[in-house]
């Protein structure tokens, strides 16, 4: 009984010296894909926010980029128009003051700009711009639907997934605020 408690020992040993450098590097891993994540939005909003359009070759080279990673993403887009807006009293005369609001526009309708073509036979231009204004917000939102190496690495250690999932958010004012 006591040969057997040690070979049960070693193989359990063998197999913690095994997994826990396994699943270290898969986090590390997770963490690295999510850095290139956090940088490949940064830079499409970035973009998108100096030039004041969204390009399709700029959209599609953020979509190329987070493809690269193998993970299956959700990606939404919100670009919130800005509005001004005159307040008039209950008479309806004009008070001189003025309000702002934002109007919200979403991935489907940016698609929509980006990907139109004149007939349903014809390609989508790649010079398609979807045009923004200075003051507008432009929001990137990114997480993964598809689990990641660690995650899938964790469940098949334990039998459950630590959850962690790839999450990005990234947005700004477009244009020069200052004005």
């Amino acid at each position: 009984m006591e040969d057997f408690s040690k070979i049960a020992v070693i193989i359990l040993g063998m197999l913690f010296l095994f997994y826990m450098p396994t699943l270290v590097i898969s986090q590390k891993l997770d963490n690295s894909v999510q850095t290139y994540v956090d940088d490949c939005v940064q830079e499409f909003v970035n973009e998108s926010r100096s030039t004041g359009y969204i390009s399709t070759q700029n959209y599609l080279k953020m979509i190329e980029q987070l493809d690269n990673t193998e993970i299956i993403y959700n990606i939404s887009i919100t670009h919130s128009k800005r509005v001004v807006v005159p307040r008039y009293n209950d008479e309806g005369v004009f008070t001189g003051e003025y309000d702002v609001v934002y109007n919200d526009f979403f991935k489907d309708e940016i698609e929509a700009v980006l990907f139109y073509t004149e007939t349903s036979e014809s390609a989508y231009s790649v010079n398609n711009k979807y045009k923004m204004n200075n003051g507008d917000y432009l929001q990137v939102t990114i997480q993964n639907e598809s689990d990641t190496f660690g995650t899938k690495i964790l469940s098949f250690i334990s039998s459950t997934g630590n959850g962690k999932k790839i999450l990005t958010t990234y947005g700004g004012h477009v244009g020069n605020v200052a004005q």
